[in-house]
């Protein structure tokens, strides 16, 4: 019974990390929107809902989380009832409702210290992923095949990452930055704090060097919501 648990949490944990990796890549979200994602993440969430006991976490943090998505997808329902488009109502309702049961997969896996440890490490694995890509392209003037510069046979230092463009790319960044900070307070050793400071640093980097001012200021707008708050 306890390898069957042990290999449960492992299959759990291999579905989660692809889950994240999908997440940040650009062209694979068929992978958690369709049919087939509703496919994988059902089979996910029973995988949790096995190695769980049968229990669910409904702490005041999660349940609120789940109350703002709720809120979104009932709104986005009740649209259709002026909505010109029916179908696109219900394709974007459809979409809304696989985020939820992410979100819902996701932070009911996410139930102990060790697998919020395990997250971060696997952010933080992405983060650095996608600012070493960045900094290749940087110096090297070379770029992935999916890049519009590429596409279109130009050469530039502006970084696009894994996608089709650098506004899509510092997006995908600011996105993962707020977990990268709350990752300080979950690292005591001092060294660890240098890294992920060297990697904030190295993330305004790159948006000067895309000149994304809107992506300065809401990373800037970030940084000081992290100090200030937390």
């Amino acid at each position: 019974m306890f390898e069957l648990r042990r290999i449960l949490t492992v299959s759990c944990s291999v579905f989660f990390a692809l889950i994240l990796i999908v997440a940040f890549l650009p062209n694979t979200h068929f992978l958690v929107s369709g049919k087939l994602g509703l496919i994988y993440l059902f089979i996910f969430l029973i995988l949790v809902f096995i190695i769980n006991n049968g229990k669910l976490d409904l702490s005041k943090e999660k349940l609120y989380a789940y109350s703002i998505v709720l809120f979104w997808l009932s709104y986005s329902i009740i649209t259709i009832l002026w909505a010109k488009n029916q179908n696109q109502v219900i394709l974007h309702s459809s979409l809304i409702f696989i985020k939820f049961l992410l979100l819902f997969s996701l932070t009911q896996f996410i139930n102990s210290q060790k697998k919020a440890r395990f997250a971060i490490h696997l952010i933080l694995i992405i983060f650095l992923a996608q600012l070493t890509l960045a900094f290749w392209e940087i110096i090297t003037w070379k770029h992935l095949p999916v890049s519009w510069i590429s596409q279109k046979g130009f050469t530039s230092f502006i970084p696009t990452g894994p996608f089709v463009n650098q506004n899509n790319f510092a997006w995908s960044i600011l996105i993962i930055t707020p977990y990268v900070l709350f990752s300080l307070n979950s690292f005591k050793r001092i060294l660890y704090k240098i890294v992920i400071c060297c990697f904030l640093l190295a993330v305004y980097l790159i948006f000067v060097v895309q000149s994304a001012r809107i992506a300065i200021l809401i990373f800037s707008v970030e940084l000081i919501s992290f100090f200030l708050f937390f």
